[in-house]
């Protein structure tokens, strides 16, 4: 009858609007977080949000099932890091656009992040219209940086000795970096535990790891050496702290 041609071409009128947005992926462990990208999103006409996990297995499991064409990354999850959740998302799926948010320093976490596949980095601090913007700049198969991270990277204006500093972090994984760093910050193995959201026992083999890896014999020359690094950052350690 009637009614129904009606409702057919309601359905396919509203699957075709479907059709043409960009699905989003947000990952972030806490829930108004979430709730307020998707409510940033739902404003746009071009994009829509397809799932929203909060940790690492659940991003996996919701990226299959909603085949998402962007994905925002927190870089702090409960379970494994988002950096490592991008490494394994760009594996899985070569043409899915991630764009990194965080509270965490730009200047230390926006190359790890690029390199294990984000095409932005934006932090949580920015107004939301920024990190929409930031968004549709990685759909579009922009690089979505801040200009002075962008000038850093691309203009060559780091000095010599912030280069060496950048290929002494790099030496290490993201988790080793991320202990080294708060054991230049004073914390304790059990502090650095829960910090990180894992047991001190994991803490003290990144502990040994960050020592094998960076020649260092003995915990207390550890312990001077990430306070040195973290002093020359001039500032990191309070600009980037954990979630």
């Amino acid at each position: 009858g009637y009614a129904n041609k009606t409702q057919r071409k309601n359905i396919v009128k509203r699957e075709k609007h479907r059709a043409s947005k960009n699905r989003i992926l947000i990952v972030d462990d806490h829930p108004i977080v979430r709730d307020g990208l998707a409510q940033w999103i739902a404003r746009s006409p071009v994009i829509e949000v397809c799932g929203e996990a909060s940790s690492f297995r659940e991003a996996l499991d919701l990226h299959v099932r909603t085949k998402p064409a962007a994905a925002i990354v927190d870089i702090a999850l409960p379970d494994v890091s988002g950096i490592e959740l991008m490494r394994e998302l760009r594996i899985r799926d070569p043409d899915l656009k991630i764009l990194a948010l965080s509270v965490l320093d730009e200047q230390t976490y926006a190359p790890r992040c690029l390199r294990a596949g984000a095409r932005g980095y934006v932090m949580k601090s920015e107004p939301p219209q920024r990190i929409l913007e930031a968004l549709l700049q990685v759909l579009h198969g922009e690089i979505a940086l801040s200009s002075p991270q962008i000038r850093r990277m691309l203009g060559g204006v780091i000095d010599q000795r912030e280069t060496a500093q950048t290929a002494f972090a790099e030496r290490l994984g993201h988790r080793e970096f991320e202990v080294f760093r708060l054991v230049g910050m004073g914390m304790t193995t059990a502090e650095i535990g829960a910090c990180l959201k894992i047991s001190p026992k994991t803490v003290q083999t990144y502990r040994e790891k960050v020592k094998s890896k960076l020649g260092i014999a003995h915990a207390t020359e550890l312990v001077h050496r990430a306070v040195a690094w973290l002093h020359e950052e001039s500032g990191i350690a309070a600009a980037a702290p954990l979630e």
